[in-house]
């Protein structure tokens, strides 16, 4: 009866035994399965996304200012190389840069153009408009460096174009003792055709714009606007920091400005290399 007392309390002892190793390792296994990282859920981990070193970066835009004959659209700040021409719409605002140099001076690559001045202008079309005369126009023949007797026998359909601008003198002065006083000859009315590379680059091509457009043009902030016919009519006065308005007014052949597409002309260098595209003129 004794053994058979003892068999049972080793059972009893065995099972309990068991009963509490099983419970054991079942609880250690759950506290590994919180604790190791791995198999971790947790979504408020501070961890930094990783990027493939093999992703692409995007293509870095393009430095290259340089446009042939067209419109770009927007404003621009370059350094010209003479290498192709450049036009800008109307109403954008031209960055005109510029320098002077001496005789037999080293000029860096990618120089400014000597256009009359040094430093910068901002040049901005704000409209252009044609009239019959410069009295449909709202002005007066006095005011004109030609006289209507010259205006009608020139040209065969004579009109007069209007270009109205905002000139902001940036930096821009000259060598010279009156640093401030600058030349509006640095604009001019051309057609785009002439600025076409190989029309440049081509002593025997003949452009339109020549011959029907007059060679004097009337300018409205002259210093000698009350004498349109001295010889500094041309000379304005604008110091650095300030902005002018400016109108000039082109002698011009009418079917010119309604076939051709009319530009004009910045600097004051033989070549046409740099305008502003006016908008179409009916």
């Amino acid at each position: 009866m004794k053994k058979i007392v003892v068999a049972i309390v080793a059972i009893a002892l065995i099972s309990i035994a068991l009963f509490l190793g099983i419970h054991y390792l079942s609880g250690a296994g759950d506290e590994s399965e919180s604790t190791n990282p791995g198999n971790s859920m947790d979504t408020t981990s501070n961890s930094e996304p990783v990027t493939s070193e093999m992703e692409e970066a995007p293509e870095a835009e393009s430095s290259d200012n340089q446009l042939g004959p067209g419109v770009r659209g927007e404003s621009i700040d370059w350094i010209y190389n003479g290498s192709d021409s450049i036009i800008e719409p109307e109403g954008s605002m031209f960055v005109l840069k510029s320098a002077s140099y001496e005789q037999g001076e080293t000029i860096p690559d990618n120089a400014p153009l000597n256009l009359g001045f040094n430093g910068t202008f901002n040049v901005t079309v704000n409209h252009s408009q044609i009239f019959d005369s410069p009295i449909t126009a709202g002005l007066d023949w006095n005011q004109m460096p030609i006289s209507e007797e010259n205006y009608t026998a020139k040209l065969t359909s004579p009109a007069f174009l209007l270009v109205d601008i905002t000139l902001e003198n940036v930096d821009a002065s000259q060598d010279s003792s009156t640093p401030y006083e600058f030349s509006a000859s640095m604009f001019d009315l051309k057609i785009e055709k002439d600025f076409l590379p190989e029309n440049n680059a081509n002593p025997d091509y003949y452009s339109k714009s020549d011959s029907d457009v007059l060679g004097q043009f009337y300018f409205s902030q002259s210093i000698v606007a009350d004498d349109p016919t001295a010889q500094d009519y041309y000379t304005f006065k604008l110091e650095p920091g300030n902005t002018m308005n400016i109108q000039l007014g082109f002698f011009v052949e009418r079917t010119l400005c309604t076939d051709q597409k009319l530009v004009l002309k910045l600097g004051a260098i033989s070549d046409n290399f740099l305008g502003i595209l006016l908008n179409p003129i009916e």
